[in-house]
């Protein structure tokens, strides 16, 4: 019974494999979004090179640890069941059971962590100084140590290999990223920069070297070994996140899940550009939509160039210490806030997975800003013409995207819509257009989306009504149904135009209850501007008009030309899903 247990313990030892495994799980899930996540912010500190050093050496560490621990657990099996072969008269079970004043080893369970440690204070110092404080009494014993001592010279060899090496990279690294901003400083000394000019253009060029530096396709040649079923597979997770942002190519996924991968593999394509190149400049016919998949983009609208940028540097020349500080501090606020408010009138910086002149896609786009790499940059094209080519062998999609397009055209000749070639930048949001689709394609579009609504609801009779009710009010043209990219959870998608109505005296007209027809009484409500829900087939301004009809049919009203769009989402008791409101 005492040797099935100790070959039961030799088994648990044994099982690297399944550690390994273990590990190995968990450089791939969470553990490694984790670190990822660590990394990413250690580099928005500066730190991350000190980050990854000190990493690496706690890989290292961690596995000095797991082999000792190996050590620890050999030593000790070979203690206790190497004596009976033993070709001397002593051993190291001998001198343990003289040591702990016992006939029977395995009466000393109450120091198994006391002989742990032994063993691994053992293993230790035979791996990295080849001597060791229990010396061989006998032949088997000797050859055990004589192997445990040759393989931590070739370790420890290795180790010292592979901690130079990082050091010597961390060193470098930190050394050619200090006389680039070196450099710099010694520049802008001898041309007499302000010295807060001069650390605002430092502190920007900081930011900008910190970032980690992504592997371009080019630098790795072995993707020319796999096959070109492999390749494509690539491709289309590679370009498959980036290809989603686009709200009509999403929607279009869900409806047909080819598309994506012909896109993926037929139709981007992938561009370099080296630090200091114009991608466009304003009034450039553009015919593909533009995509950052590494590197950084300034981005300048139209109009900010000619007039603001000169009269902010005549500004700060003529400015004093404080007040020049306060100004540059403020133009980084507006730098970072232009995209969140829409108007689009400062500079700002585009990274990764941001998009440029997605319109072009759907219709004749002219540009309206410079686009210029301030790193070397790879971006992934989608040309108009391509879409085209492959949309055509999709019918269902092909409806949608013309009715999309025909809508777009139609919205755009609105004179207060302010055009832009960020998306963000834009003065409304791309589900308004789908809004606009005919009621047949909008049903269409929300199909994928009430399925999942069904099968969540499943057999509980409230969560069915719900769901009726829902598919009766996307039937009515009310609504449409959107999966969240994020989530992946049901957004029902409501479209409101609200009217703000101010007298000449300043007072404002807000509804404040509703008329019951059937009871004939008024049910109060929250106070909340006259609005409509926008039917489908509508645009903005023709549902405004039609609630201007209809609400106030005898009032003159004069609408100004200043129209915002926003959203808010919460959650819908009635119909037990999220709703975005968009008005």
């Amino acid at each position: 019974e005492c040797h099935v247990t100790e070959q039961a313990k030799l088994i648990r030892i044994l099982k690297v494999g399944r550690f390994l495994r273990i590990i190995a799980t968990l450089r791939s899930g969470r553990l490694a979004a984790i670190q990822q996540a660590v990394e990413q912010f250690a580099i928005s500190l500066g730190l991350g090179l000190h980050v990854k050093f000190v990493v690496g050496l706690g890989r290292l560490v961690f596995f000095i640890l797991w082999l000792n621990h190996l050590g620890s657990c050999f030593w000790w099996m070979f203690v206790r069941h190497i004596d009976s072969h033993s070709d001397m008269s002593g051993s190291w079970h001998k001198q343990i059971l003289a040591e702990q004043e016992t006939t029977d080893l395995a009466g000393t369970t109450s120091y198994q962590i006391h002989w742990y440690l032994q063993g691994f204070y053992w293993s230790v110092t035979a791996m990295f100084s080849g001597a060791s404080y229990r010396a061989p009494t006998n032949s088997q014993e000797a050859v055990f140590a004589l192997c445990f001592v040759v393989f931590g010279i070739l370790f420890g060899s290795t180790l010292i290999s592979a901690v130079a090496s990082m050091s010597m990279d961390f060193q470098v690294a930190q050394r050619e990223k200090r006389g680039r901003l070196t450099m710099l400083r010694l520049f802008l000394q001898q041309h007499n920069i302000p010295i807060l000019v001069a650390g605002h253009i430092r502190a920007k060029v900081a930011r900008l070297v910190q970032a980690e530096k992504i592997i371009s396709k080019k630098d790795v040649d072995m993707l020319n070994l796999l096959s070109a079923t492999d390749r494509d597979i690539l491709w289309v997770e590679l370009y498959r996140p980036n290809l989603l942002k686009n709200t009509l190519l999403r929607i279009s996924d869900s409806m047909d899940d080819q598309l994506i991968k012909e896109l993926a593999t037929n139709a981007i394509h992938w561009t370099t550009f080296a630090s200091g190149q114009k991608l466009f400049i304003p009034d450039t016919d553009m015919r593909q939509a533009i995509c950052i998949l590494t590197g950084a983009i300034t981005y300048t609208p139209q109009d900010y160039v000619p007039s603001q940028r000169m009269s902010k540097m005549s500004k700060m020349k003529s400015m004093s210490a404080t007040r020049l500080t306060a100004f540059l501090e403020r133009d980084n606020a507006d730098g970072s806030q232009g995209e969140a408010d829409g108007q689009g009138q400062v500079p700002v910086d585009l990274y990764r997975e941001t998009w440029l002149c997605e319109l072009a896609l759907w219709c004749n786009w002219v540009t309206h800003g410079w686009a210029e790499s301030v790193t070397s940059v790879e971006l992934l094209e989608l040309k108009a013409k391509d879409l085209v080519s492959i949309v055509s062998y999709h019918p269902e999609v092909a409806r949608i995207a013309q009715n999309y397009a025909t809508a777009l055209c139609k919205f755009l000749q609105r004179s207060d819509l302010g055009l832009s070639d960020i998306r963000n930048y834009m003065g409304f949001h791309e589900e308004t257009l789908i809004c606009a689709l005919p009621q047949e394609i909008r049903t269409k579009i929300s199909e994928t989306a009430m399925d999942a609504v069904h099968e969540a609801a499943g057999q509980h009779e409230d969560r069915l009504d719900s769901a009726m009710q829902l598919q009766k009010e996307v039937a009515s043209g009310k609504c449409w149904l959107d999966m969240d990219p994020t989530s992946g959870k049901v957004l029902r998608m409501v479209h409101i135009v609200k009217l703000n109505l101010t007298r000449g005296d300043g007072y404002t007209c807000k509804k404040i209850g509703e008329m019951d027809q059937d009871r004939q009484i008024v049910v109060g409500c929250k106070p909340k501007p006259p609005g409509t829900k926008i039917r489908s087939g509508e645009l903005p301004r023709q549902a405004l008009d039609r609630l201007l009809h209809e609400e106030f049919p005898a009032m003159n009203i004069q609408i100004s030309t200043h129209v915002s769009e926003s959203s808010k989402t919460e959650p819908s008791e009635q119909y037990s899903v999220t709703s975005k409101y968009i008005a």
